[in-house]
């Protein structure tokens, strides 16, 4: 008798420690948190994605500054030769100065041209990859479940075909504002910048 209490006992602590369990998971998984965050707006409040934005259009003012003086200077060329006398040494001279510019206009757009994209695309997937480890973090840490990537475009004025593709590819269709984590993931980002 003794041992039948004791194991009735026994199989009520094990139902009330298996309830208790599946509870808390049950709990667990009812309050999985989703987030939305808006890359475009992350994009245009983070300081450091703003400040490489400024720093690679001045690198591509200062590229088209050096082709624009260097394509004033085969004009000038041009409209020199058109003045000389064909075949004389001045004419020759002026030829020679007119192609080499060409060449090295040709060859300057083409080498800096490439290593500008190279740096603009090096430079954005970098901060695309720590926007993107610091979501990650950040719903690790919090507890979340599922983020997804909002995009908001404006719809006026676009052709049909345009927002076809758009609605078809549109990943959120709606969300309660209450789950929009973009202020706090830009919040982290620019802390973390300073």
């Amino acid at each position: 008798m003794r041992r039948l209490v004791i194991f009735l006992a026994f199989c009520a602590i094990v139902a009330l420690v298996v309830t208790v369990l599946a509870d808390k998971l049950y709990s667990q998984q009812g309050q999985a948190l989703v987030g939305v965050v808006d890359l475009l707006k992350i994009s245009q409040r983070w300081k450091k994605w703003k400040r490489l934005e400024e720093f690679l259009q001045s690198e591509q003012k200062a590229f088209e500054k050096k082709l624009e003086e260097l394509s004033e200077i085969i004009v000038e060329k041009e409209k020199m030769l058109k003045s000389l006398k064909e075949g004389s040494l001045e004419y020759e001279k002026t030829e020679k100065e007119y192609s080499d510019k060409r060449i090295e206009f040709k060859n300057y757009r083409q080498r800096e041209g490439e290593k500008l994209q190279k740096k603009a695309e090096k430079y954005m997937r970098e901060l695309v990859q720590n926007m993107g480890s610091e979501i990650e973090k950040y719903g690790r840490v919090n507890g979340y479940r599922l983020i997804i990537k909002k995009q908001e475009v404006s719809i006026e004025g676009r052709e049909w075909r345009e927002l076809q593709h758009y609605i078809l590819n549109k990943s959120v269709m709606f969300y309660a504002a209450n789950i929009d984590i973009t202020t706090e993931i830009t919040d982290i980002l620019n802390e973390n910048y300073k």
